[in-house]
């Protein structure tokens, strides 16, 4: 025993001491056996648990990361953001001038009742001295006649015109007291487009624009020009109206 005591040293001690020690403490930790949920929040420190320590398919799905399954095609969503009204937008290629499309029935806002079949317009050499008659459709110059019926025409239209419009010029003002009147009759009759060239107020024009005259179809045209007085001779008398649907 002498002898084991002078071999002792302090440190001999103290080795043995702790070889104990950890033997012991071993044996503690492997007998002991945590319950499920034994483990409180408040036992763990922070940051203690990292992605290599915990089991990942036990983890519930995110919430924000619901419909993160269909972002498959997620690349092509960057222009995304004004699609909000583009399911009407697949015929939106010839909208462009959509804006102007509003009158696309009229022309200047003018409907097709502002636009004639044609115009009818007559030149010639007026008797001053003899009531006569020229064509009352198309275009003549001449000669005129003394009998309606051998220049009037027939319209083609079968739904009836409208007459309007009518303007007259001499070359000549045919003097005071003297007058031309230019009258559209139709089937031997006057309707209600006519105007006067009066000598007293020194005038070489007429007009009649503003009234209108609704003409049958099928109706036989023809204008009167009636001179009152003498009026001055003169080489050429322009007759013009324009005629259109009625």
């Amino acid at each position: 025993m002498a002898a084991l005591r002078r071999r002792l040293s302090f440190a001999n001690v103290i080795s043995v001491i702790a070889l104990f020690i950890a033997l012991g403490g071993g044996a503690i930790a492997a007998s002991v056996k945590l319950k499920p949920n034994q483990v409180k929040t408040k036992n763990i420190a922070p940051d203690a648990v990292t992605g290599d320590k915990a089991l990942e398919s036990t983890f519930g799905q995110v919430p924000s990361a619901a419909n993160a399954n269909n972002a498959a095609n997620a690349n092509s969503a960057a222009n995304a953001t004004n699609a909000a009204n583009a399911t009407n937008a697949a015929n939106a290629t010839n909208a462009a001038n959509a804006n102007n499309a509003a009158n696309a029935n009229a022309l200047d806002s003018l409907d097709s009742s502002a636009f004639g079949y044609g115009i009818t317009s007559v030149s010639y050499n007026p008797n001053e001295s003899a009531t006569e008659f020229m064509p009352g459709l198309g275009s003549s110059f001449g000669p005129a006649s003394a009998t309606e019926t051998s220049v009037d025409l027939m319209t083609s239209h079968a739904g009836g015109l409208i007459a309007r419009d009518l303007q007259v010029r001499v070359n000549t003002v045919p003097g005071g007291g003297n007058n031309w009147t230019i009258t559209l009759r139709a089937n031997g009759a006057s309707t209600g487009l006519s105007c006067a060239i009066v000598g007293s107020i020194f005038t070489a024009t007429c007009d009649d624009i503003f009234p209108s005259s609704t003409i049958a179809g099928g109706s036989k045209l023809a204008l009167e020009i009636v001179p009152t007085g003498a009026p001055t001779p003169a080489s050429t008398m322009d007759i013009a109206f324009r005629y259109g649907p009625a």
